[in-house]
């Protein structure tokens, strides 16, 4: 089952007051793109994502309609710092996992995305594809970043150690 994005980032582009045709034109694709992705004829890539977030100033949470929750006060705990509620629907965490997967792309270096986004793109299709469950997703993609790393020697910066937190976080998602 494909997941569909369209009616977030068209509600998106509305909350701009933007037409699609403007909103390729700061895209930088045709509005017949803007079009189809609206419509789920096409989904946008990993690097559309990016792109569209960045040029039309956009959250990747608030393109795809990601619903931000404060965890809730927990007595005699370390409090979490979690984005989502663990009572979240499957959408709902593939929703958070493609929000985090652009908010780790838009952030990485030319260095870092020669040898990170084949990952994060492989990683990017299955959550859209709805093959596996987001946790099992989350646990290759975490394997998968962490041996490319190691073996090109880089490091995240602290913005972008944060976001990977939060992406592994979601592997102790309960559906």
């Amino acid at each position: 089952m494909t997941f569909r994005m369209g009616k977030n980032l068209q509600a998106a582009r509305e909350t701009l007051n933007l037409s699609p045709q403007t909103a390729a034109l700061r895209i930088g694709v045709a509005a017949t793109q803007v079009e189809d992705w609206e419509t789920d004829r096409q989904q946008p890539s990993l690097a559309q994502l990016v792109l569209i977030s960045q040029r039309l100033g956009l959250t990747p949470q608030t393109m795809l309609g990601v619903m931000v929750q404060p965890a809730p006060p927990v007595i005699g705990m370390r409090q979490q710092n979690r984005s989502m509620a663990w009572s979240a629907t499957s959408d709902e965490l593939r929703r958070g996992m493609l929000a985090l997967l652009t908010q780790l792309a838009a952030t990485l270096t030319p260095v870092q995305a020669e040898a990170l986004m084949p990952v994060l793109n492989q990683h990017f299709v299955l959550v859209l594809e709805g093959v596996t469950s987001v946790p099992n997703i989350t646990t290759t993609l975490g394997l998968a970043l962490s041996k490319v790393m190691r073996q090109q020697g880089l490091r995240f910066e602290p913005a972008q150690d944060d976001i990977f937190t939060a992406i592994m976080r979601m592997t102790r998602r309960r559906v």
